[in-house]
């Protein structure tokens, strides 16, 4: 008897299945292969996001320590103003947790140093340094 063309298909197809069956651990390297692109895909991820906190934590401490330096350096700067205002500067992000402001000022040069901790344990310590402002008002000739 003569086989038509599909039933000889078919018969392929169910040697492929019964062979694809026969060999169960085919799959298992694939399986290996995607917990390993997932580990690194994650450690990656945990990187990215260290790195990023780490980022807006010097950001904070460094538009912190600005805005002390210019508070310090004003005619009526006062420098428990100044560490009040970087310290509530700073800790807006809500990334840093603890900040410690160090305001040292001369007749020449006023420096503040901002150690800001991050939410995961890193500390990053920016300094900014400047003259104070001498305001010394002019007369005015009136003709």
């Amino acid at each position: 008897m003569h086989q038509r063309r599909s039933d000889h298909l078919f018969d392929k197809i169910a040697v492929s299945l019964r062979q694809r069956r026969a060999r169960p651990d085919r799959d298992a390297g694939n399986a290996a292969a995607l917990a390993a692109v997932m580990l690194g895909v994650f450690a990656l991820l945990i990187v990215f996001l260290a790195t990023s906190v780490r980022w807006l934590t010097a950001d904070a401490a460094s538009a912190a320590a600005e805005q002390a330096l210019e508070i310090a350096q004003s005619p009526d700067g006062n420098i428990d103003d100044a560490r009040q205002v970087a310290k509530q500067l700073a800790t807006s992000t809500r990334v840093v947790t603890n900040v410690t402001v160090t305001v040292d000022r001369t007749d020449r040069n006023i420096t503040v140093s901002i150690a800001a901790h991050s939410i995961l344990g890193g500390t990053v310590v920016k300094s900014v340094s400047g003259a104070p402002i001498r305001f010394v008002p002019q007369e005015r000739v009136r003709p």
